[in-house]
Parts: structure tokens; C-alpha cells; sequence
């Protein structure tokens, strides 16, 4: 079943029905319950600092920021808990003053609460990402959802959103529950100046719908981040002037450049280089060239409309071409992991391509799972570094040490040169098809038979033309 256009509307009758055998949904329950016990042991849920719900530091951050507003305490003047600053906007911090209340009730109840919130915004992304994949919601979706929702808990980029009680799975479902609706629909395009209003990096979204040209939705959300900017100023103007001037900039204040957690371009620019932070001049030429190929992929994608993975691939862009992106940032490879397994269901039917499509979700779900390696640190409270992730691992051989400190933006190249060539492809194929169908049509009739044959015409030689649908390339 081809997509539907991008914006078009999709009646009830036009979704698919969700439906997997009793085999799968056996495989997924057990899948699930796999990962729930690898938190539970591989990581030691209840290890000081290093269990899943045991460090919540940005949680705690977030909580801090809210406090210094609600005391009229300076924001970005210093660090607001131990060692580290407030790095988000003005608006965040006004909003935060909830967090700041909900921690008033104690640190397990922050914790718990911000918890079943991140998780429920997961869940809520998987099936919003089936919904717009083209399927009705129904009992199984939602069942499957929930498998799918334990199960990439095991990814790096979710398990240490959680782990760290950070934002990026609540950002990303606002912004797709949003984007996926239908074109016209109310305030839609509201998410992405909200977003970007919280936290920056989502502000690249609104490069995604000038490129698509839904001019209507970037008003809205251009207006939706003046509001957020507004806000800052009428609430806490001091510190909204000192943020707005400057402080933004500051990238240091996330993190070191060179760090095995920066998986941006300026990051892996710093681990091929081997140098703490790279050249200007080489940064920018490669986020050019990233830029071109991820805009391409995009505007691509939307146009044979893919809207699910044109959102997808602009999050991930985001995320290449910010100074920093820590490995939590890439929480957008979960409906990029949904795309691939809707993509490898729909050709199942093909025998070739049926045997290589399930190939990239699970190369997807490798590369992005939590790999553990354990070092023996006194300075930890267990006394054990875990590196959790495939960038923080440490082999043997160096220049695989290279290799994957920079595996989330080659994932993301490979993602990107798949879909630039499957499309391309496919419109030359289509624009093929339409020259050779209008040669025929330009081709003079043929001269009547001076003596006609009352016998039929032989079986092989009977052509009926019958006009097919035409696919998307995707499929």
C-alpha cells in the first residue's frame, strides 16, 4: 500500500488493519521481558549513580533552574547544581518552576513522575509513528507499541534519556503528534516554536517546513517561539537578555568537544583529528555537506510523501548539525526504527528484497543498543566505570576505537545516501516510464488490413493496458 501524499487527507476506510500472528507478539512479549531483566542486571537497577533510575542529574537541573527563578537567583550566572550550569532557554527555566514544585515533594517523587512521564512519551511516539505509517489504531497496535516501547528502552539514546531524566522523548512526541496531522489543522506547527522555545535544537524544524513550503504551520510556530521569548523577558528579563545575547553560543558549557559522547559533526570532525576541538574551516565544510545531503533526503522524502521519515530525517539532521549532541539526542533512531520494520514488512512478498529489508532495523537496533563495557574506577560509588553505548567503548585495536566514536553520524550518512539514491531512483524510473508511455501514444496507427480475419486474434497476441497506481519509490 503506497503512502499517502504528504497533507493529504486519509479518511478511516483508507488506514491499514495492525495485525501480527501470535507467534510475534509471543517473540515481542518475550523480547520485552529480555530487556527488562538486562536493567535489571547487566546495569544493576539499584547501583548507585549507574542504575537506571539512579542518576536523573538533568531532572534535577531542570528543578534547579525552576527554583532560581521562582527566588529571583540569576540563571546562567555560575552553576546551578554542583558543577553544572542551566543550558536551556529563558522559557525553559519559567516552565521548570513545575518541576521545581513537583521536587518539593521529595526526590522520589520527581524521579517517579518524570519517569512515567519520559516512558509514556515514548510509547506515545511509537504509535503515533505507526498512525502515520498509514494504520488504524487498534487493541493489537497498541499492545505491540507497548512491547516496542520496553524493548527500545534497550537503546542507548532512550536508556539514557531515562537515565538521566532528560527532555528529548517529550519534545520529539510533541513534535510529531503535531507535524503528522493533516495540513490546516488547527495551530498546527505550534510544536515547533514551543520545542525550540525549550530547548534549541528543534528550532531546526522550522528549516523543514520552509523547505516543504508549509508556509502556514511556520507562521504559527515562528509566532509560538516569539511567545516563548516573550515570556522570558516578562518573567525573568535580566536573565532572558543575558541568555539571548550570548550565552547560547557558549557550547562549552554542554561539554567538551572531543568527548565520545558528542556525536555531532564538530564531534566526529574531533575524533577522526584526534584533536580537542577541530578546525572552523572543516566544520563548516562538512555541516555544508551534511546540509545538502540531509535536506535532499528530506525534501525528497516529503515530496514522494514520507512525511514520518521526512520529520525523522530533519530530527537527526538536528542533531548532526548542532555543535553538541550527546548520545540522548538521538532518541529520533525509534521511529526511524519503525519506519524500517514497516518498510520490511511491506515487501515481504518480494523474495530478495523480504530477506535484506529486515537487515536494517536490526543493524539500526545493534548500533544504537546500550553495549557495556565495566572499568575498574575507585572514584565511582560501585567502583566500576560502566561504558554504556557503542561510542564509549574501548576495543583493542585503535582504529576501531575511531570507528565507533563516530557511529551515530555514519549511521545517520548511510540513512541518508539510502534514501537520496531509493528515491532518485525511483523518480527516474517513474519519469521513464511516463516518456516511454508518451512515445507510444505519439506513434502513428498502423495501416487497416486490406482483408480482415473473422478468427480471433491468437492469445499472445491479445494486449490489454490497464493503468497501475503508481508506488512510491520507497516501496
Amino acid at each position: 500500500m503506497a503512502i499517502a501524499a504528504a497533507g493529504a487527507t486519509r479518511s478511516h476506510s483508507d488506514l491499514r488493519e495492525f495485525r501480527i500472528p501470535l507467534w510475534a507478539h509471543a517473540g515481542l512479549l518475550l523480547g520485552s521481558v529480555f530487556v527488562v531483566v538486562l536493567h535489571i542486571r547487566a546495569v544493576p537497577i539499584s547501583a548507585q549513580h549507574w542504575g537506571l533510575f539512579q542518576n536523573m542529574v538533568d531532572v534535577l537541573v531542570y528543578g534547579a533552574g525552576g527554583v532560581r527563578v521562582r527566588e529571583g537567583v540569576p540563571l546562567y550566572d555560575g552553576n546551578v547544581l554542583t558543577d553544572l550550569p542551566f543550558t536551556y532557554p529563558p522559557f525553559a527555566a519559567v516552565l521548570f518552576t513545575g518541576v521545581a514544585w513537583i521536587a518539593s515533594f521529595g526526590k522520589t517523587i520527581l524521579i517517579a513522575a518524570w519517569s512515567a512521564a519520559t516512558i509514556g512519551a515514548l510509547w506515545l511516539t511509537i504509535v503515533l509513528s505507526w498512525r502515520a505509517l498509514g494504520y488504524r489504531v487498534s487493541w493489537q497496535l497498541l499492545v505491540v507499541s507497548t512491547y516496542l516501547a520496553f524493548i527500545v528502552t534497550w537503546l542507548e539514546p532512550v536508556r539514557t534519556t531515562i537515565w538521566y531524566g532528560q527532555i528529548n522523548l517529550i519534545l520529539m512526541a510533541l513534535l510529531i503528534w503535531d507535524l503528522t496531522r493533516r495540513h490546516g489543522s488547527a495551530l498546527r506547527g505550534w510544536s515547533v516554536g514551543i520545542t525550540a522555545g525549550i530547548k534549541l535544537t528543534p528550532g531546526f524544524f522550522f528549516v523543514y517546513l520552509a523547505l516543504t513550503k508549509q508556509w502556514r504551520a511556520f507562521v504559527t510556530g515562528a509566532v509560538a517561539f516569539a511567545a516563548t521569548v516573550a515570556v522570558g523577558f516578562l518573567v525573568i528579563p535580566r536573565d532572558a537578555l543575558t541568555f539571548w545575547q550570548g550565552t547560547m553560543l557558549q557550547s562549552e558549557r554542554v561539554g567538551e568537544i572531543n568527548s565520545p559522547a558528542n556525536q555531532s559533526i564538530t564531534g566526529a570532525l574531533a575524533h577522526l583529528l584526534r584533536v580537542p576541538e577541530p578546525p572552523l574551516a572543516a566544520v563548516g565544510a562538512a555541516t555544508v555537506v551534511v546540509l545538502l545531503l540531509g535536506l535532499t533526503a528530506i525534501w525528497l522524502a516529503h515530496r514522494a510523501g514520507h512525511q514520518l521519515l521526512a520529520l525523522t530525517l530533519t530530527g537527526l539532521t538536528a542533531c548532526m548539525v548542532s555543535p553538541f549532541s550527546w548520545g540522548h539526542h538521538w532518541v529520533w533512531f525509534v521511529p526511524l526504527l519503525i519506519i524500517l520494520c514497516d518498510y520490511a514488512v511491506r515487501v515481504q512478498h518480494r523474495a530478495v528484497a523480504a530477506r535484506l529489508a529486515w537487515l536494517l532495523p536490526i543493524a539500526l537496533y545493534l548500533v544504537a543498543a546500550c553495549w557495556i563495557q565495566e572499568f575498574i574506577d575507585e572514584r565511582q560509588p560501585t567502583g566500576v566505570f560502566y561504558a554504556i553505548g557503542t561510542f564509549m567503548l574501548l576495543p583493542p585495536q585503535p582504529g576501531l576505537v575511531t570507528l565507533v566514536r563516530v557511529a551515530y553520524p555514519l549511521v545517520y550518512l548511510i540513512i541518508v545516501i539510502i534514501v537520496v539514491a531509493v528515491f532518485l531512483t525511483g523518480a527516474l524510473r517513474k519519469r521513464s516510464r511516463a516518456k516511454h508511455r508518451d512515445g507510444d501514444l505519439n506513434q502513428p496507427a498502423a495501416a487497416a488490413e486490406p482483408v480482415r480475419s473473422h478468427n480471433p486474434p491468437a492469445p499472445d497476441t491479445l494486449h490489454i493496458t490497464r493503468e497501475r497506481p503508481e508506488i512510491s519509490a520507497w516501496h
